[in-house]
């Protein structure tokens, strides 16, 4: 997988698919945003947004100079980050998304998210799929605490 443009903030941002994306006041923040995505690690948890309203929770599967690697935890969707900006795109129409939060869960919630990740490759049959309480108690809680963590 390849990225099939170069995501890159910085330039011409009047391209119609972008600023919708970007935050207001996304270009002070530029640098912190970009400080914060390189502190991100193989295995770690990260949260994007994307314009039409998908709500990204994201384990790094790998990370280069230059890109990050990384899934969708619910729908283990392959996506790939620019490392220095934090904008990544998805799907056969190239969906940008953005790094909007790499707060550190609590160690109980981390771990029943990278369970939910796991499902799907350890779980022969479909039904075993469905969300336990527990998971869908640590969905709303992933949801609000990114939400006000946000870069």
């Amino acid at each position: 997988m390849s990225l099939r443009r170069p995501l890159s903030i910085s330039g011409d941002l009047s391209r119609s698919d972008e600023p919708a994306l970007l935050p207001d006041g996304f270009g002070k923040a530029r640098h912190q945003r970009r400080q914060r995505v390189l502190e991100l690690a193989t295995g770690g948890i990260f949260h994007a947004d994307s314009p039409n309203g998908s709500s990204l929770i994201c384990t790094v599967i790998s990370i280069s100079d230059a890109v990050i690697l990384a899934k969708t935890v619910t729908t283990q969707r392959h996506l790939e980050f620019d490392r220095h900006s934090g904008v990544g795109e998805w799907g056969t129409r190239s969906i940008l998304c953005i790094t909007d939060s790499i707060e550190t869960l609590p160690t109980r919630v981390r771990n029943i998210i990278l369970n939910i990740d796991r499902k799907p490759r350890l779980q022969q049959r479909p039904e075993w799929y469905r969300l336990t309480d527990a998971e869908r108690q640590a969905l709303v809680y992933v949801d609000s605490h990114y939400s006000l963590h946000r870069l």
